[in-house]
């Protein structure tokens, strides 16, 4: 995708002489800001899914498999000048003409697992495992060129050599995010002719990472967590008539 934007914008201000007691009012130019903006962008995403049931026996014995993957990528190329001058301020402006290149990628993984077992007439053990697995990691570096050193036009940034110059640590993001989830939970489910409970207990651990490679905060370097959630869970139905129940 391809952008191009280009705008110029004047304030003025009216000002009413109150000191002679007059009807009259006096503008004034106040600024002017003119900016150029250019961006090119390009995204590619991928993806799959497999799901897989297999019943076992007629008493309830049965287990099943799912995998789902997506992988995207991003690309960014962004130019931009911005001019903001000030006519109330002798020798005030603020001018500049910046870069920046990105790259993002997503990898996201979910896989989940589950098996029932049939214990006592009517009853049945369930075990459940799911893993979720997200990294995300992004590239984007920020120039910005003072054309006052050398007199190029500053809003011609086609003859800058953006390679020559130093990335700006304040403009740039260079991270990298991991996030992995278990998800454990093992439930007696019992089924009866009005009735349907099913009780037990789940376990989540979860472990985070962010590594702040390059940019404004690269001073953190990497930060890990590791957090375990558990709870255990209850849910009742009874059928009074085909069209009355309770839940809990």
């Amino acid at each position: 995708a391809y952008t191009m934007s280009r705008s110029a914008t004047d304030s003025w201000e009216r000002r009413f002489d109150y000191s002679q007691m007059l009807d009259t009012l006096n503008e004034a130019h106040v600024n002017r800001n003119t900016s150029d903006a250019e961006d090119n962008y390009s995204n590619f995403q991928i993806g799959g899914r497999f799901n897989f049931i297999r019943r076992l026996n007629s008493r309830g014995r049965n287990f099943s498999v799912n995998l789902r993957y997506t992988y995207q990528k991003s690309t960014s190329d962004n130019y931009s000048y911005s001019n903001l001058e000030y006519f109330q301020a002798q020798d005030r402006s603020e001018e500049y003409n910046r870069f920046d290149d990105g790259t993002s990628k997503n990898h996201n993984l979910n896989a989940g697992f589950s098996y029932s077992e049939p214990v006592f007439k009517q009853s049945f053990l369930q075990f459940t495992y799911d893993f979720s697995y997200r990294k995300a990691t992004s590239d984007r570096y920020g120039y910005e060129y003072n054309y006052l050193d050398d007199g190029t036009d500053p809003e011609n940034w086609y003859d800058v050599d953006w390679s020559a110059l130093q990335p700006d640590t304040t403009l740039s993001s260079c991270y990298e995010n991991l996030y992995m989830t278990h998800n454990i939970g093992l439930n007696m489910r019992h089924i009866g002719e009005k009735y349907n409970l099913t009780y037990g207990v789940r376990v989540i651990p979860q472990h985070s990472e962010t590594n702040n490679i390059f940019g404004p905060n690269m001073d953190k370097g990497k930060m890990t967590q590791d957090v375990v959630n558990w709870s255990p869970n209850l849910w009742f139905r009874y059928r009074f008539t085909k069209h009355e129940n309770l839940r809990v």
